[in-house]
């Protein structure tokens, strides 16, 4: 956690489809959706150690995360 709002690195994101006849309250929802996913999970791996923060660097099972891990909001975990 860092004091800034949304300046930290980036652990996981998820892919969210952006439709033609979206209203950006209906996109919302969808991220939202995505977000309440991604929240409980992101804490579950960082609790069990398979993703680490060190120096403000995402590292994946103690390696250096290159690409962004992306989180499918289709599949469950």
């Amino acid at each position: 956690v860092v004091p800034e709002m949304d300046s930290g690195p980036i652990i996981i994101q998820a892919a969210v489809p952006v439709l033609p006849a979206d209203t950006p309250q209906m996109l919302g929802e969808r991220v939202l959706k995505a977000e309440h996913q991604i929240y409980p999970y992101t804490l579950k791996v960082l609790a069990e150690g398979k993703i680490r923060l060190v120096d403000g660097q995402v590292l994946n099972s103690f390696h250096a995360v290159h690409e962004y891990t992306l989180f499918n909001p289709d599949v469950r975990f």
